[in-house]
């Protein structure tokens, strides 16, 4: 749990499955909190496993321009490494509305369910090989 001086709280949870890494996030992520998402995902990014990461945000109550310019940004960096990256946004108002607004809900890979994302990685990058459909 991250706790900012303006009562921003975000919670990061990894769950390494042995196939993907599972990144739950709850809370608040804002310009305050982005960083502690962001840490987790660089890590994720410079580790040693190839394989997808799926990244849930159902449990945000608060999604600001922050979070949105980190997902940008690991995207880019996931297909820059051939990497499977998902984001799981169900129907999380607090989410889906600013990805719809802005034009980005169809345009980064966003699924309804952990499961969904699960399938849409490919073969490979659930071996590790890292070959991506981004």
């Amino acid at each position: 749990m991250f706790d900012d001086e303006l009562g921003s709280v975000l919670h990061v949870a990894v769950r390494a499955t042995g196939v993907e890494l599972l990144v739950s996030v709850t809370g608040e992520l804002d310009g305050s909190t982005e960083h502690q998402l962001r840490s987790v995902l660089d890590e994720a990014w410079s580790g040693p496993s190839r394989g997808p990461v799926i990244v849930d945000l159902t449990g945000l109550s608060f999604f600001g321009s922050g979070g949105i310019s980190d997902m940008l940004v690991a995207t880019e960096r996931a297909a820059s490494q051939t990497r499977f990256l998902g984001y799981v946004v169900g129907n999380n108002r607090s989410v889906v509305r600013p990805l719809s607004v802005i034009g980005l809900l169809d345009r980064l890979p966003v699924y309804a369910t952990v499961q969904q994302a699960r399938a849409a990685a490919t073969p490979d990058d659930l071996s590790g090989v890292g070959v991506s459909s981004l």
